[in-house]
């Protein structure tokens, strides 16, 4: 691989890039779709959520939408089942508007009454344009495939339920949160990430002649926080064969790793009442309420 005006190696989001975006939806679809189906549990819920209360506007949030992976299969679901969303209100949260970008490419949203891809955190929902400062509430509230554990400082689960409970619609509504069972062991010594073999390259669909290429670079375990590193490298095929690297990024993730019943807990003192649990063979979702 040519070094040719390779550029330096930058501090990554893991999603902060439309290179990086476009990986992150290939990545899902090679490695995670037979492993995380988690959309026929948030399309159940949206049904039992919407038939309680029919009359009333219907507003979904996805905290930590990324491309918009569960809203398009939503609404992809809804019409193959001839389900009417035309009263329902979307909205995709995410801090990336490289992802945002993404989402709001895919077409198969006609059918929804209105969606909003909207750039923010999880710790500011208040702040979502589209709530008006909290005074439009929250029918069905979601945070998918265990990110809720990208929240790894001390204080920010409690800083996120507190904004829930700000914007959930009372009696209701419902807030639907998963936990990766191995962010939740029973012992922390069952928390070490094991090394993984780096995955096959990547082939870019957008973007012509571009492959992505991840390297595992360390992994540990401080506290109740996995750390996890990567090199995720854009590469380029020139004219002639040689290739080139586009793009460097250097990742560090930090997952938080949850105690027993420690978001059943913080979400009670946020004033939220547990409702389910649902369990998958990966994850367990968490359903919470408002008292009316």
């Amino acid at each position: 691989m040519s070094s040719i005006n390779e550029p330096q190696e930058r501090e990554s989001t893991f999603y902060d890039s439309p290179y990086l975006a476009e990986h992150y939806d290939i990545f899902c679809e090679k490695h995670m779709t037979e492993q995380r189906i988690d959309v026929p549990v948030y399309w159940e819920q949206l049904q039992k959520i919407q038939s309680s209360a029919p009359q009333q506007p219907f507003v979904v949030l996805d905290v930590g939408t990324g491309t918009g992976r569960i809203l398009h299969g939503l609404a992809s679901q809804a019409s193959q089942e001839s389900y009417d969303l035309s009263t329902v209100e979307f909205i995709g949260l995410e801090p990336s508007q490289d992802m945002l970008d993404r989402a709001a490419l895919n077409s198969q949203m006609d059918h929804v009454g209105r969606v909003a891809w909207e750039q923010g955190t999880a710790l500011d929902l208040v702040g979502v344009p589209s709530l008006e400062g909290g005074a439009k509430k929250v029918s069905m509230l979601m945070w998918a495939v265990g990110s809720i554990s990208h929240l790894h400082e001390p204080e920010q689960p409690t800083q996120f339920l507190s904004q829930v409970a700000k914007v959930l619609l009372p009696g209701t509504g419902r807030v639907i949160i998963s936990i990766s069972h191995h962010l939740a062991p029973k012992d922390l010594k069952d928390a070490a990430i094991a090394p993984w073999e780096n995955p096959p390259r990547l082939a870019s669909r957008a973007f012509p002649d571009i492959v992505y290429q991840t390297t595992q670079l360390e992994t540990k375990t401080v506290g109740h926080v996995q750390h996890d590193t990567r090199e995720v490298l854009v590469i380029k095929t020139l004219p002639g064969g040689t290739e080139v690297v586009v793009e460097k990024n250097l990742v560090h993730f930090k997952g938080r790793l949850w105690k027993e019943n420690e978001l059943v807990d913080t979400a009670k003192n946020a004033g939220l009442e547990l409702a389910d649990i649902i369990n998958s063979e990966r994850e367990a979702f968490y359903v919470f309420q408002l008292p009316a």
